[in-house]
């Protein structure tokens, strides 16, 4: 079985019509999707393509123990997510099966 991003339920009849397969009705294949297959349309969580390489991983605990090492008193810390400056794939949810990790780089 392939690894396919399922986003939603017209990719699949999109699929099956380029199998030459009729597609049933939209309801009706979300339906065998949801009760028969026990897929679900899930959150997509992102994740960096390096996020957890043996380099970032000991970047992010020096990181905190430098931090933790800083006095904070009458300081303020204003954190940046800067996360999604390199994402090229935009979509939220997906078509998942159970057991399987919904995240995406």
């Amino acid at each position: 079985m392939r690894e396919e991003f399922i986003d939603s339920v017209a990719h699949v009849e999109n699929g099956l019509k380029a199998e030459k397969i009729e597609p049933p009705k939209s309801h009706v294949l979300r339906s065998i999707m949801r009760k028969d297959l026990e897929m679900k349309f899930k959150k997509i969580i992102p994740v960096a393509w390096t996020a957890n390489s043996p380099r970032n991983l000991i970047l992010r605990q020096r990181f905190a123990l430098a931090f933790l090492e800083i006095d904070l008193e009458k300081k303020i810390v204003i954190s940046l997510d800067e996360t999604w400056i390199g994402m090229s794939d935009f979509r939220r949810r997906k078509w998942c099966a159970p057991g399987k990790i919904n995240s995406v780089a």
